[in-house]
């Protein structure tokens, strides 16, 4: 490598100018003075839960985790929900998740991409049929139902949540522990 080209290639890179941090930083900075974003302790029964400083409501996300269902209880229950709902008369899918959410009081929230692709592997499984359909002044909608096997699959999912929430039941009665 020739000497000179060392030191042409530095040459050519300039140094940039150091910038300020932006307003938008220095506000971020200057947030950890207010009360509102300092460190926050919750006490749930016995437990304490220590929320760290941050640029979020710690208590919002308190309350969110305690009321919402998991994600595999959530997953587990999906297609007797469906089919609960479906035996009851046929429905369109944002009506789904709108009922979903009424019937479990806020803490089961179902979007169209969750619930859409599990309404597609039902039909091609058999358990519901579906048909599209225009109402007056709106755009077609897909309307489902439920099918003779569909009601199959309903009783025996049924059966199976019954015989887990009766274990449930049992395990989490304190006087059936202790004999």
């Amino acid at each position: 490598m020739p000497l000179g080209s060392k030191f042409r290639a530095t040459a050519r890179r300039r140094r940039r100018p150091v910038r300020r941090p932006s307003r938008q930083r220095r506000a971020v900075r200057n947030r950890t003075e207010d009360v509102r974003f300092r460190p926050k302790t919750f006490f749930y029964g016995e437990r304490t839960f220590h929320c760290p400083r941050a640029y979020i409501d710690c208590e919002s996300i308190f309350e969110h985790e305690v009321t919402m269902v998991s994600k595999q209880l959530m997953a587990a229950s999906t297609r007797p929900i469906i089919l609960a709902i479906l035996a009851r008369g046929e429905d369109y899918g944002y009506s789904i998740i709108q009922k979903v959410r009424d019937i479990s009081g806020g803490r089961l929230e179902w979007t169209d991409g969750m619930l859409y692709p599990v309404l597609q592997r039902m039909e091609m499984d058999g358990l519901i049929a579906s048909k599209w359909r225009a109402a007056q002044g709106s755009r077609p909608r897909r309307y489902y139902r439920i099918t003779g096997p569909g009601r199959q699959e309903l009783e025996s999912e049924l059966s199976g949540w019954r015989s887990v929430w009766k274990a449930l039941s049992v395990l989490s009665d304190p006087v059936a522990v202790e004999t």
